[in-house]
């Protein structure tokens, strides 16, 4: 590949940018193909017209169970205007109740 001739010799690609379920599930199968392991970053941003404690309810609920096949670690932006420390909290919780490697921003 091109970034093993480069001198890359490990890669780690994270989810995120699709905010539903098919399009995280879908991220995380392309990942999955060519990285050494792939982070869950579901909780990325909240997604424009969600509530933010909904949509923490969706990452920790059926998104996670949908991506869990595909990933390796989870993590979460825990800043002002992206994810409080509580819902931050409750996204690794539930990243490492699934068996999940934790990583936070």
């Amino acid at each position: 590949s091109e970034a093993l001739r480069g001198g890359t010799t490990f890669l780690e690609t994270k989810t995120g940018y699709g905010l539903d379920v098919d399009s995280e599930v879908r991220s995380a199968q392309v990942a999955r193909e060519v990285a050494d392991t792939v982070t869950f970053l579901g909780a990325h941003v909240v997604p424009a017209g969600v509530d933010a404690d909904d949509y923490v309810a969706l990452v920790t609920g059926d998104m996670l169970r949908a991506v869990r096949p595909y990933v390796d670690a989870i993590d979460v932006f825990c800043e002002e205007g992206a994810f409080t420390v509580e819902q931050s909290r409750a996204v690794l919780r539930a990243g490492r109740e699934a068996g999940l490697a934790l990583r936070s921003r």
